[in-house]
């Protein structure tokens, strides 16, 4: 502990004069004999300071001790087994669109958050999914059509050939018309994806969709397109599977897309396919970033 005066230590001749005897007296040639001292006036002021310090004390000790009155019970905070409440995860903290670091939370608890740089777009997959970063998925249909980032569910094999419940991935394609482009793709990867069952695709009706976010936070104009298909000829193979194509005008040189697959009927009993609510779950995850 450091003392004040920095530290020094005091004279070391206090109370060590020359010629001093003690009890008022001094050597020969000292100053004369002091007058006798009032010793009961300073024996009674010694007792009174040390009544009071020892009033002090016992204040100062019931204080520290943290006993409260009787009559003022102190608030209490209720605890879970005496432990200190925890933060909330990032899963239950409320998010709020287009605020820093919004886009790379998940809306979907538990869900993975993919970032496709090539597409420019973040969207959602379940648990069960597998993210393959470093893979691509092309059309021979629409080459320049090309998935990255994509991802898969239910892989299996059968009769010596390796299969998948469903499939997605995103890119970018030249600018044209939205509602063209997300058909044009919907028909392609629908066919390439069950080719193997000489799928048949049919398209549905092309809808609007406002949800996806741009990076200020703001809701763009895109593009919806689903499409079933129709597989035979493959015991291994679903029956019938379903493409959902997003397409974004973003107002650049290119549109952005996000294809989305997963078998309906058929196909082996484990794994099953993804549920249809999942699929659009993931087409509602997707923004921008």
């Amino acid at each position: 502990m450091v003392y004040p005066g920095n530290g020094q230590q005091p004279p070391q001749d206090w109370g060590q004069q020359p010629g001093y005897q003690g009890l008022g007296l001094y050597q020969q040639g000292g100053p004369p004999p002091r007058k006798p001292r009032n010793w009961v006036m300073i024996f009674s002021i010694i007792a009174i300071v040390l009544i009071v310090g020892a009033v002090v004390t016992i204040v100062l000790l019931n204080r520290d001790n943290g006993t409260p009155a009787a009559d003022n019970p102190p608030p209490s905070t209720p605890r879970s087994s005496g432990s200190a409440p925890k933060p909330p995860t990032s899963s239950s903290i409320p998010k709020t669109s287009g605020q820093p670091g919004d886009a790379l939370q998940p809306r979907n608890t538990g869900w993975t958050v993919i970032k496709n740089d090539k597409a420019k777009f973040i969207y959602e997959v379940p648990p069960s999914w597998k993210p393959v970063p470093g893979a691509t998925l092309s059309s021979k249909a629409m080459p320049d059509a090309t998935l990255y980032f994509p991802a898969s569910v239910g892989d299996y094999q059968c009769q010596g050939a390796n299969y998948s419940r469903g499939g997605l991935g995103g890119g970018t394609v030249a600018r044209a018309d939205p509602t063209d482009v997300a058909i044009s793709i919907a028909k392609a990867y629908g066919a390439e994806f069950y080719t193997s069952g000489n799928g048949v695709v049919t398209t549905g009706t092309p809808r609007t969709v406002k949800s996806v976010l741009g990076t200020d936070g703001k809701p763009q104009l895109g593009v919806q397109v689903d499409a079933t298909i129709a597989a035979t000829g493959n015991e291994c193979f679903a029956s019938k599977g379903k493409v959902s194509v997003l397409v974004i005008d973003n107002g650049g040189s290119t549109l952005q897309f996000l294809v989305v697959n997963g078998d309906v009927e058929g196909g082996p009993a484990t794994p099953p396919p993804p549920a249809d609510a999942d699929l659009q779950k993931i087409v509602d995850s997707a923004r921008e970033y």
